[in-house]
């Protein structure tokens, strides 16, 4: 069965680390190739689950890493998200995120328009590289606490 469906489907792959080449656990067909596209795979709902999906891979436990980049890219929009949205935003459905490569770091947006409520809200942020990388080693360490 697949290991990060909210309901069970049948596994139709064989999920893989592309860095380490490391099984992490079967996938159905859908999840796979959420996972290899990787901008929706962790958007969905039952994230952690799905960050700790991509933790099975044991090398990357040890190195405490979230390959490959675009998972990092995605996680990092999921966690500009969770901070700045708008209050009665919902993730993923009312929301957008950009994230901007630079080389001093990231340009960073979140729109959320909210519509019941009629509120809407831009926010733009700045991120270093060691910014970026902090709040992923603390999500990685979040996801491997959750997991124990």
């Amino acid at each position: 069965m697949c290991a990060v469906c909210e309901t069970a489907r049948p596994a139709t792959d064989w999920d893989h680390c592309h860095t380490h080449g490391l099984i992490r656990g079967p996938l159905c067909g859908s999840c796979n190739t959420m996972e290899g596209q990787g901008k929706e795979f962790l958007a969905r709902p039952g994230s952690l689950q799905h960050l700790q999906h991509l933790l099975q891979c044991d090398d990357c436990r040890t190195e405490r890493i979230l390959p490959p980049p675009h998972h990092r890219l995605a996680e990092l929009r999921r966690h500009l998200h969770l901070v700045w949205r708008a209050q009665d935003c919902d993730w993923p459905l009312h929301m957008h995120v950009t994230v901007e490569e630079t080389d001093g770091g990231y340009d960073c947006t979140v729109h959320c328009s909210v519509s019941e409520h009629g509120i809407r809200a831009v926010r733009s942020v700045r991120l270093s590289h060691e910014e970026a990388a902090h709040g992923l080693s603390r999500t990685v360490e979040e996801a491997l606490a959750q997991d124990a």
